[in-house]
């Protein structure tokens, strides 16, 4: 296959781009550029010019916020066919998280130019990307309520979930989440400390819900895991 239509291949699998037609696809394609950033780098900064979307094609992304006490907050983690920084590029804002690369990240980016000209030439890409936005919107709003109104351990149930989710794969005996992600990046996601987050994942383990080892979880019951979220 060659490169122009693995760029094709891999913009009809997103999220934001998937319902396009070809024609629009191959359009779009000629305006993404490449890039690879190292395990740990820095993707951009909060209150960065918000010039680009990141398309990520390989490895994942953490997007963060920091605390004034210096604590670093995870608002979400973004993988393979996920996009990110779509709401500074749209109405030109700074950006509103910082974003970093948890391992290798292979990524297409957008320029804002060439986004705002493509869409001027396929106006009904413009109606996709409305919708993805309020999805967006729908989705960070339920997290907050869950968090908000959560207590520690409905908080800790739904970061599982939401990894299960992501990252799950069935097993003979559950399903397996094999995230590279440390005890107080998970804590983060779930808005609770490190020492409250391996507590109740231990009280989770002990009660039968989930297995956990060096490298993976392995979730032994999902449905009474998703009872703690109630």
């Amino acid at each position: 296959m060659s490169r122009a239509l693995q760029k094709v291949a891999f913009l009809r699998q997103t999220t934001l781009f998937s319902e396009l037609p070809s024609n629009d696809l191959e359009a779009l394609s000629l305006r993404v550029r490449e890039r690879t950033y190292r395990r740990h780098e820095t993707v951009f900064h909060l209150d960065d010019p918000g010039t680009a979307l990141l398309l990520i094609r390989t490895g994942r992304v953490k997007v963060t916020l920091t605390s004034k006490e210096g604590k670093e907050i995870i608002l979400r983690i973004a993988g393979p066919g996920e996009i990110v920084g779509e709401v500074a590029l749209l109405d030109g804002q700074p950006r509103s998280a910082t974003v970093v690369a948890l391992e290798k990240i292979e990524v297409f980016l957008l320029d804002r130019d060439a986004l705002i000209e493509f869409i001027s030439q396929h106006p009904n890409a413009a109606l996709r990307l409305l919708a993805v936005l309020s999805w967006t919107i729908r989705r960070a709003n339920d997290r907050i309520g869950t968090l908000a109104f959560a207590d520690a351990y409905g908080k800790v149930a739904q970061v599982l979930l939401d990894l299960v989710k992501k990252h799950g794969q069935a097993n003979g005996t559950g399903i397996e989440v094999a995230v590279d992600l440390t005890r107080q990046e998970m804590a983060s996601l779930a808005g609770v400390s490190r020492e409250t987050f391996t507590r109740i994942l231990k009280l989770y383990e002990q009660a039968g819900l989930l297995k956990v080892d060096r490298r993976c979880l392995h979730i032994l019951s999902k449905d009474r895991l998703s009872l703690e979220v109630l």
